[in-house]
């Protein structure tokens, strides 16, 4: 799986990407067939894919709150915060 920075498109859209691969991994999904708006509850993240996913997104996001899948519970609202953090990290905020 690439990183998020390493895939050569902007910014949002490579965090996206990721997602679409990790969520996709993990539901044994195409990434392709996850809705942007889908709530990844409602495609079946159960409590073990929560951490799992969580382990994975700690890789490259540091700090992550545990609920923040609750918080921002699909791919357009996930991928969106995390662009924004990673926005706010390396103007220093």
């Amino acid at each position: 799986m690439l990183s998020p920075a390493a895939s050569g498109v902007a910014p949002e859209a490579a965090i996206e990407i990721y997602l679409r691969e990790l969520f996709g991994r993990l539901l044994n999904l195409p990434g392709e067939a996850l809705g942007e708006d889908e709530s990844f509850f409602s495609l079946g993240i159960t409590s073990l894919l929560h951490q799992e996913a969580l382990v994975d997104l700690s890789k490259f996001f540091d700090e992550l709150s545990s609920t923040v899948l609750f918080e921002y519970p699909n791919l357009s609202l996930l991928s969106g915060h995390l662009a924004e953090r990673s926005l706010r990290s390396i103007q220093g905020q």
